[in-house]
Parts: C-alpha cells; structure tokens; sequence
C-alpha cells in the first residue's frame, strides 16, 4: 500500500510541476508582449501636418446657378437628400437651413452643388463614417470658422471620434462673436474655376487629416460590420486614397 501511495503522490507531484512550468512560461511570454498603444483625442497626432487626406468640395448659389452649374460641369446630376459621401467616402456631409431641413442639392463631378439664396443660414452636417479618429477642418468663402480669417491648412480643426457626428453652424466675425453661416451673393459659374487649397467665395471646403499609424478605414455600413461571414474577394478595410485618385 506504501509503494502504491508512495508512486501516486510522485505522479501528482510532477504534474504539478509541469503546470506551474507550463503558467510560468505562459505568464512571462504574456509579460514580454507590448500592447499596441491605444490611440486617444488628446494623443492624437495628424499624419502630414498642412497635407490633408481628403479634400471634399460644394459649391452654392441660387436654383438657377446651380443649374448652370451642372451645365457647365456636364456630368450626370445626382439628386441628394441628407448627407453624401465624396472622395474615398471616410467622411459624408450635408448642408441643412437653421430648422433642420436638408437643403436641395446634387452631386455632379465627384463635388456637391447646394441651392442657397444669398443670406439664408444653413449648417454644415459632417459623419466620420470610419472606425478610427479623424479631424477636419472646414472653410467657407475660403475662411476659417474659429477665427473669421483666411484659412491656412496648418489651423487645427475639430476632432470627430469614430462613427461620430458634428455640426457646423457659425463663423467668427471681426469682433471675435460667432455668427450664423449663411450664403452669400454667387453669380453664375466663378466659384467653380476659383481653385483654391483653401476654398473661395461660393465653396465650402472640407479637409480630412487622418492620425499617424493610421493607413486604412472600415467603411462598411454597421450591418456589413456585423456580419463577419465575407466572401473572396470581400476586403474588410479600404485604403486611403490620395486627392488626386478621385476627382
């Protein structure tokens, strides 16, 4: 009987061993591991600091500007109600008037055409529409929102958290007090030729900065996200195009 409890508790013992060993090298290989670092708003750091990675631009006027706008663009002309996807589709916007309601507009030539008449307020509606941090930093008449002066694309934007929303609606004036956006007076199509980085009278711009360490994006609506059963040659994340691989 000493022989039999004698062999049992050699057998118990060296399994313990072997389990301990096996938890040790489990540990020390878990504490050797360097987590990725997680990136928040306040670490945030963009990738090229005055060179944006997406560049979307609208332009406004009346009904009948706008109509000549299209003429002039000679594309097809895509009604749009809410906000729409530009460029690479990282970001969608709209333009709303000061009670909420989406202002008529359309999409010709990869850039959004919204009717407006001169003085009439509207809002700016932007979606982050991927799953990592970006800022953008808007212009409208080619003018810096914060500061009511020219726009230099070195100015800080606003930081918008993945699958976010904000809301542009007002300017600084002169005198440093905010001031609804509103339309100003467009004739015709100039605002199309007045190519500017920065925007000019009759554009509103918007510039995309995506964070260091960050070379692609889900763009996927939420249901696609959810349903992880993709097919060949389905691709979980896009990259990020440059400006001048879309118009």
């Amino acid at each position: 009987m000493g022989t039999k409890v004698g062999r049992g508790r050699g057998w118990h013992s060296g399994v313990g061993r072997t389990i301990a060993l096996a938890c040790l090298i489990i540990v020390t290989q878990v504490g050797c591991q360097v987590g990725k670092p997680v990136v928040t708003q306040a670490t945030w750091v963009r990738q090229v600091e005055a060179r944006p990675q997406l560049v979307m631009r609208c332009y406004y006027g009346p009904a009948e500007g706008v109509k000549q706008m299209i003429e002039e663009l000679q594309d097809v002309a895509r009604p749009v109600r809410g906000v729409i996807r530009l460029g690479n589709g990282a970001v969608a916007l709209g333009f709303q008037n000061e009670r909420g309601r989406w202002l008529r507009a359309f999409e010709c030539g990869g850039m959004l055409l919204v009717e407006g008449a001169e003085g009439q307020p509207y809002r700016l509606v932007v979606e982050n529409k991927t799953d990592v941090i970006l800022e953008v930093l808007p212009s409208v008449d080619g003018l810096d929102l914060q500061s009511g002066t020219a726009l230099e694309l070195k100015q800080r934007g606003r930081m918008m958290p993945p699958r976010g929303k904000t809301v542009f609606d007002a300017i600084s004036g002169a005198d440093g007090k905010a001031a609804p956006l509103k339309f100003r007076a467009v004739k015709g199509t100039q605002a199309l030729y007045q190519i500017s980085s920065t925007g000019t009278l009759g554009a509103v711009q918007l510039a995309v900065f995506l964070g260091q360490g960050t070379d692609t994006f889900d763009a996927r609506p939420p249901l696609a996200r959810r349903n992880r059963a993709r097919s060949f040659p389905d691709r979980q994340f896009e990259p990020m195009l440059l400006p001048y691989q879309y118009r």
